[in-house]
């Protein structure tokens, strides 16, 4: 069975209400629908308002918020058209079906990871939100779609190539998401758990089996 979806149908007039221009997100819905379990539910086009605590803003947009029991909840944005990184401007430009370009107002990495935090204020401030949702050490996966390109050359130091699906992933999203996003994550988490217990002065100084 394919995964659960909200809205359980999307056209193009959808994207088109919601004053989105392009394809893009339109196909990606299309291709988790087909491709996701029924374990996932998927949620397009989220609009989150809540005050962040790191820029102030209080606004902001999830194209696809993505929740699983298991490997638990990503935040995927959608960037349509070609897009390529020059690395020596460090500037991202878009390219449009005229082959106009123009360059993006600020990374994909940092629009997705402010949809984080907007996410996370809003669970924190949910009262019926279950505590492990709300604790610091709950980890929102993220990942940047190129859907309609396939990268190549350089990336940005805060964009890893495993949290990038372009179109050379469009047959594998539900495996990119289980094993390396999520794994990426996890690493990330278990990191953070180490630092914390070191701060604290913690015993567990052997993650693994001590040498003799």
């Amino acid at each position: 069975m394919p995964a659960q979806m909200f809205p359980s149908k999307l056209n193009r007039n959808h994207i088109r209400f919601r004053g989105k221009r392009g394809s893009a997100e339109y196909e990606f819905y299309h291709l988790l629908k087909d491709q996701l379990s029924d374990e996932w539910k998927v949620m397009w086009g989220r609009d989150l308002e809540a005050p962040c605590p790191v820029d102030g803003s209080t606004e902001g947009e999830a194209d696809f918020v993505a929740i699983h029991p298991y490997f638990g909840m990503f935040v995927l944005e959608v960037k349509g058209g070609g897009l390529e990184y020059h690395e020596d401007e460090h500037v991202w430009v878009s390219w449009g079906r005229g082959g106009e370009a123009h360059e993006l107002s600020s990374s994909p990495s940092a629009q997705v990871k402010r949809t984080c935090r907007l996410l996370r204020a809003i669970l924190k401030a949910d009262p019926d939100c279950p505590d492990y949702l709300q604790s610091s050490n709950f980890e929102i996966c993220w990942a940047i779609v190129f859907n309609q390109c396939r990268l190549s050359g350089v990336l940005p130091a805060d964009l890893p190539r495993e949290l990038v699906l372009d179109e050379l992933d469009t047959d594998r999203i539900e495996f990119r998401m289980q094993t390396q996003i999520h794994q990426h994550f996890l690493r990330k988490a278990y990191l953070r758990a180490m630092d914390q217990d070191n701060r604290r002065g913690g015993s567990r100084r052997y993650y693994g089996k001590p040498r003799d």
